[in-house]
């Protein structure tokens, strides 16, 4: 846990420094954590109660938004913080009983002279931690875990009952006893966490007992000591951040205060934790998919297979009627010459001794007409499913880059705009196929065709077009030989850009063409790209047309 008992003093101070009198501006809520933002601050109080991360921290507002993104449900604990919270200014930051817990107070103006009060009580005293809105009179409003179960009647967190604080294994600053006692007292100390403590212990040696009371109760010092004691040292034991007024481990740069340092044991690890279980989760899911399509593709091969016996129950059956002439009667096996457009070959058939020869043919047309397939163009099928297996697994790997939950959720929605690989019978396929004068070239419709035919399609090499400065089509002209393409050619491609892009209503548009290597995508977006070395062809977004007419 990063809120050691130590911290809790100087967090106050750092709190009170930063946001006492500001009036909340904004409350965000997501699963185990909370923020509040005051004013026009670019920097939110944050708060973690749930999990390894939990703690209280500075946060910028885009930090809060992009956890947001990784939030799936809205909990209600959200709502009573935004009624009750929400336009209200902080009145104080209080320690509640020299515990792990912090009391934010809240006054908000309901009318001359009338300020309604509320209290939002922040629990960090390790498994059961909190966060409890209370009222002025002491009764619960919500909390962030409505109740928890135990044998003290007091941990109970339902609306309308009494708040009572947590109990505290620390003991009263009173009861601490003095000279070496002190020493075996450390862990009831209310300002000495665990680790800090087993510092203390591995450090006895280097001063007397009064030097070290000086810093650990300075209350019982003298009106010197204690300012002395109060200059502590914001430094890291065991991973953990403390305050103490001895360096006792590593020292940590706090020019900006303790609030954003501890944001790099708070926040940032969340937000690093969402990221891999957002990643994790988007990976099975494109794993699922891939497993799927390959599901999809052993099925096409056997259709693949199965059509091609069809085809040749359909020869057999044509050559038996062809040469019936020449069938023996009784004949259980035939050898039938078939022309292959090179020469004649012999084509063994398995004949029923028992039929005449249209029998035997009639018998393969029956099975030939069992075996067809409607479909006529499975190997354009099956070139789909291939491309749908390399666009996954380019996917998966954009997955493994992603760096930011936001670009997660980019690439989640991108898989979901288009599930299925094979479109059913009336889908219009958003990436067009193109042929002119013996060059292949691809259209893309919308942002997923888009990012298809420039980042999954597409090589190196091949030439990718987009109309300058207006949203459209990635056009992608594939190049098969080296050398100078033909000028209708680029022309064809370039007015395709044109026609497929917000300005297909002028009479000319730029058009800008480079290498597909000089295309960047933009991290985060579908479709959005970045690119160099680029020419420029302005034609007309019609010119395809008549292009195609004057082929045919």
């Amino acid at each position: 846990m990063s809120m050691q008992p130590e911290l809790f003093d100087h967090l106050i101070d750092s709190i009170k420094g930063r946001f006492l009198g500001g009036r909340c501006s904004a409350v965000e809520c997501g699963e185990g954590w909370t923020s509040l933002a005051f004013g026009r601050s670019a920097e939110s109080l944050f708060l973690c109660w749930k999990g390894p991360f939990s703690g209280l921290c500075l946060a910028r507002r885009e930090d809060i938004s992009e956890l947001t993104l990784s939030e799936r449900i809205k909990p209600p604990f959200g709502a009573a913080l935004k009624k009750h919270i929400a336009g209200s200014s902080l009145t104080g930051v209080e320690r509640v009983s020299g515990d792990r817990v912090i009391e934010l107070s809240f006054s908000r103006g309901i009318g001359p002279g009338i300020a309604l009060k509320s209290y939002l009580i922040c629990e960090f005293v390790g498994r059961r931690n909190d966060l409890v809105l209370i009222d002025s009179g002491g009764l619960i409003i919500d909390s962030a875990s409505h109740s928890l179960s135990g044998s003290d009647p007091g941990s109970w967190r339902l609306p309308g009952n009494p708040y009572l604080p947590p109990s505290s294994p620390f003991s009263a600053l009173s009861d601490i006893p003095k000279g070496p006692g002190i020493f075996y007292s450390l862990n009831k100390v209310p300002k000495i966490g665990r680790k800090l403590s087993a510092s203390l212990r591995e450090s006895w040696h280097l001063f007397n007992t009064p030097q070290w009371e000086v810093h650990i109760i300075p209350e019982r010092c003298t009106e010197d000591h204690r300012t002395l004691a109060g200059s502590g040292t914001l430094q890291e034991l065991g991973g953990e951040i403390s305050f103490f007024g001895i360096l006792l481990g590593v020292p940590v740069p706090s020019d900006e205060g303790i609030l954003p340092v501890l944001g790099k044991m708070v926040l940032e690890p969340l937000v690093r934790s969402r990221l891999r279980l957002g990643k994790a989760r988007l990976a099975r899911e494109i794993e699922r998919r891939m497993a799927k399509i390959a599901a999809m593709k052993r099925g096409m091969e056997n259709r693949i297979t199965q059509a091609g016996r069809a085809r040749e129950l359909k020869r057999a059956a044509d050559l038996i009627l062809e040469h019936s002439h020449g069938i023996p009667k009784g004949a259980g096996r035939v050898s039938l010459p078939r022309w292959n457009g090179e020469g004649y070959e012999r084509i063994d058939i398995e004949l029923d001794p028992a039929k005449t020869a249209a029998q035997n043919a009639q018998d393969y047309y029956r099975r030939y007409r069992k075996d067809r397939l409607d479909d006529v163009d499975l190997h354009g099928k099956a070139k789909i499913l291939d491309d749908a297996e390399r666009e996954a697994s380019e996917m998966l790997l954009r997955v493994d880059e992603a760096e930011s939950i936001s670009e997660i959720n980019s690439l989640a929605d991108e898989i979901w705009t288009n599930p299925d690989p094979l479109p059913g019978k009336g889908d219009r396929d958003p990436l067009k196929r193109l042929c002119f004068r013996g060059s292949q070239v691809l259209v893309g419709t919308n942002r997923k065709a888009n990012r298809k035919a420039t980042f999954v399609l597409a090589s190196p090499e091949d030439l990718w077009f987009h109309a300058r400065n207006v949203p459209g089509a990635h056009v992608i002209l594939r190049t098969t030989k080296k050398g100078t393409l033909p000028e209708d050619v680029l022309e064809f491609a370039s007015s395709l850009a044109a026609f497929y892009s917000r300005s297909s209503e002028s009479l000319a548009v730029a058009v800008d063409y480079t290498r597909r290597k000089y295309v960047k995508a933009v991290p985060g977006t579908i479709s959005e790209v970045t690119y160099s070395n680029a020419r420029t062809l302005t034609v007309s977004p019609d010119l395809w047309k008549r292009l195609l007419q004057e082929k045919a």
